[in-house]
């Protein structure tokens, strides 16, 4: 799996007037406005790795390098990545089955506003886009893709970056959109740093503000690995 982003975030969770209130620092002293906005970013960068979603819009392309292998069960038929399983005239199932949860792609950041596209290389070498008629892309924490009911994944090269999926993932466009958990954990962070710009040699305070930015962002998070 790789990734790469494709936009950020036009605007970050918070604002430097924002910050500087929380900091207690005049508005009228610019003289760490860059530190500052340096602050907000870090945090901002450091919550969205460590909880595995994206405050404010931007898009992202995930590359993948094969699909997930077939499941089979003790009958004997198989998956076949498809969404639909069953033997000849049957019914089957839905893909959202936990035991088959491998017939969905979990795209690893929340929460997905839209998918872009399906790209991937055939097996003859071209690059074809999958017709989003094929498959669903659901939105949301987390977001996902799977095939329709009775239609397979593609067929891929055996190559890496075979196969691409841009999407957009973020609360909004606004500073409003941003969870309040996600901006109390940006002001935490930016005010320690700014008033701590080195390390604290006892460790005590470090360790205090270092349990609480991981219980918010426990709380914000939504998994240590997606594609468990």
């Amino acid at each position: 799996m790789r990734l790469q982003q494709v936009t950020g975030p036009v605007i970050e969770p918070m604002t430097l007037t924002e910050a500087k209130l929380a900091l207690r620092v005049d508005t009228a002293f610019t003289a760490d406005d860059s530190y500052i906005g340096d602050l907000i970013s870090s945090a901002r960068e450091y919550i969205e790795q460590s909880s595995h979603r994206k405050l404010i819009t931007q898009t992202w392309d995930l590359f993948l390098d094969c699909l997930i292998g077939t499941n089979s069960n003790a009958a004997g038929w198989s998956s076949a990545l498809t969404g639909y399983y069953g033997t000849g005239g049957a019914a089957g199932n839905t893909i959202y089955n936990n035991a088959y949860k491998h017939n969905v792609l979990v795209l690893p950041h929340s929460p997905v506003q839209s998918v872009t596209w399906f790209k991937y290389y055939d097996t003859g070498g071209y690059l074809q886009t999958w017709d989003s008629a094929n498959y669903i892309a659901n939105p949301g924490s987390p977001g996902r893709v799977a095939p329709l009911q009775s239609i397979a994944f593609p067929s891929v090269a055996s190559q890496i970056d075979c196969i691409n999926i841009r999407y957009v993932a973020g609360f909004g466009d606004a500073e409003s959109n941003v969870p309040y958990i996600a901006k109390q954990l940006i002001y935490l962070m930016v005010n320690h740093y700014y008033f701590n710009r080195l390390p604290v040699v006892t460790g005590t305070i470090s360790s205090e503000i270092a349990m609480t930015v991981d219980d918010g962002i426990s709380l914000l998070g939504i998994g240590a690995n997606l594609f468990a």
